[in-house]
């Protein structure tokens, strides 16, 4: 049971609490919103507000007389005849506050209380840099997207800037309008991106935008050294007429980008550090996001991949979820090959939307992702066939190229594994992806080299005996889609569980624990009337590897 506020209970714990911690001159008073707790500690007064509303932690106050420090509001409030300051201890989504007692709540008031007014100096600069950071981007007109990754050490970058003029256009799908609000429109613009390396004597008070003559300092000061040996060369080199877009990157804990667009009243053409300080001009304070996946990333925990391009063969279902969660990497070229169009039938298992009924899916799936920039896509709208394969193989070019294979048919998995033994002097390492029929399983083989045990020795094995950890469907029925054309049943739930695998099998072969060609197999879903597996794995969601796979006088591989 969730304690309700017990205010008297928790007035008593307070005030012994306080008294341990060396406040004194402690008195409290009954509030229509709870009690209100005054106290002092070191000379200074404090009021704690304990509140009847159980979602909400005590509130602390400190009196006006308090000069700039961290967390500490600017603005001050009457309150009990004394004008106060509010304190900021509490962090968003640190507690479950309704599930705490009225002592914890307290407990923790005082603890974070105690800890803000005992902050070392280092500490307290490195919360000014977390309120400046804040702050800055809260009184920030305009929020801008910037390409910063491995351009950082230029200094002449791209800015995207969202396009807020531009009407939505719109789409007519079955007689209904759509608009098409999914793709962000943005226009290009130059930025001149600076790395500050000295702070000293321009980091201003959180609460108050940098103006003319602080802006100036930046680029005027001779008493600082404010940018290296490169960034001043750019400088002096630097010539601009009517406007200029500033991106600082300033030495704080987190690199803080913060920009600003300079408007100068003079349009002629003058070098920068001569006009800035000749004429007159307006600012507007723009924040400024990485748009820079290998930042989001590493912030995030993970490892980057080492990979620079993919091949992936097959954009259907399971290839369209794969290639969107690919995207989320650092790769920074896809080739997608697929022949076959999008259709209203694919809607409910493939990324795709509405917009995209009746083109390639190739071609849908680089439309998906045409705003990345960074990424270079090519969409090859064509079957995989004999006379087409080397073409489309032999445009990597990186011995950190990977082909993906998820297309859903055996005779082109085969014809790929023929190819890659028979070129292996131009090897492409390769995941052939596959579901079983009513997606009872789901299967990764990693060819990684040309050593024995290849996709033709497992679909032996399956047809012969069963050697290694697998799992199949026992009873396969196919479902007629129209002349020539079959399906099985799946959702999404499947294709999520397969997706899942898939990239954490592309993770260990970019980080080089997969040394030998080997085979994943997961049992996804337990068994029904339509869906009855002939497996070792009898555990679902358990994942079984085997690396013994090779075929006694495999044709392909057992020749090499």
């Amino acid at each position: 049971m969730v304690e309700e506020q017990n205010l008297d209970k928790g007035l008593l714990y307070l005030k012994s609490q306080l008294v341990n911690h060396q406040f004194s001159n402690i008195k409290d008073k009954g509030e229509k919103f709870g009690i209100s707790v005054q106290c002092e500690l070191d000379d200074i007064k404090y009021c704690i507000l304990l509140l009847n509303d159980i979602y909400e932690l005590p509130l602390v106050l400190i009196e006006s007389k308090v000069g700039i420090y961290p967390h500490i509001s600017f603005s001050k409030e009457k309150f009990l005849g004394s004008e106060w300051k509010s304190l900021c201890l509490n962090i968003e989504n640190q507690y479950i506050i309704y599930q705490l007692t009225i002592n914890e709540k307290i407990d923790i008031t005082i603890s974070k209380l105690l800890e803000l007014i005992n902050l070392s100096d280092l500490k307290v600069k490195l919360e000014f840099e977390k309120e400046f950071a804040f702050y800055w981007r809260k009184s920030c007109q305009t929020r801008y997207e910037s390409y910063l990754g491995e351009s950082e050490n230029e200094n002449k970058i791209t800015l995207l800037i969202p396009n807020t003029n531009s009407k939505d256009s719109t789409v007519k799908i079955f007689g209904k309008k759509y608009y098409r609000r999914d793709y962000k429109e943005y226009r290009n613009e130059t930025g001149y991106f600076l790395k500050i390396l000295n702070f000293s004597d321009i980091y201003p008070p959180c609460y108050k935008p940098w103006n003319v003559q602080k802006v100036n300092s930046i680029f005027s000061s001779l008493k600082y050294t404010r940018f290296d040996s490169q960034t001043y060369k750019f400088l002096k080199k630097l010539y601009v007429k009517g406007k200029a877009t500033i991106i600082f990157q300033l030495p704080l804990s987190d690199n803080l980008l913060i920009a600003i667009k300079l408007q100068f009243t003079d349009t002629k053409k003058e070098k920068f550090l001569e006009k800035i300080i000749n004429t007159d001009y307006e600012m507007e304070f723009i924040a400024v996001d990485k748009m820079n996946i290998e930042h989001s990333i590493l912030r995030n925990g993970e490892e980057l991949l080492n990979l620079n391009n993919i091949v992936m063969i097959g954009c259907g279902s399971l290839g369209s979820y794969v290639y969107r969660e690919m995207l989320n990497t650092n790769v920074k070229k896809f080739t997608l090959v697929d022949g076959d169009d999008f259709r209203s039938e694919n809607l409910s298992r493939h990324i795709l939307s509405e917009y995209h009924i009746n083109i390639n899916k190739a071609q849908g799936l680089q439309i998906y992702s045409c705003l990345d920039k960074s990424v270079d896509i090519t969409a090859i709208k064509e079957y995989l066939t004999h006379s087409n394969i080397s073409n489309v193989l032999d445009c990597q070019d990186s011995v950190t190229n990977l082909a993906v294979v998820t297309v859903g048919n055996e005779d082109v998995q085969h014809m790929i594994n023929n190819y890659i033994y028979s070129a292996y002097d131009k090897f492409i390492p390769t995941l052939f992806c596959w579901l079983e029929a009513n997606g009872v399983g789901v299967h990764v083989l990693a060819i990684v080299n040309t050593e024995k045990g290849c996709y033709n020795c497992v679909q032996e094995y399956k047809r012969t005996e069963d050697k290694f950890i697998y799992i199949r469907n026992k009873e396969v029925p196919i479902f007629n889609n129209g002349c020539g054309g079959t399906f099985t049943h799946y959702g999404s739930n499947v294709l999520l569980e397969a997706t899942s695998l898939i990239l954490k099998v592309v993770k260990e072969f970019s980080s080089g624990i997969i040394r030998e060609n080997k085979i994943y197999s997961l049992k996804v879903i337990e068994d029904s009337e339509i869906a009855k597996a002939d497996y070792y794995i009898n555990q679902k969601n358990k994942l079984m590897t085997c690396d013994d796979i090779y075929f006694e006088g495999c044709k392909y591989c057992g020749e090499i």
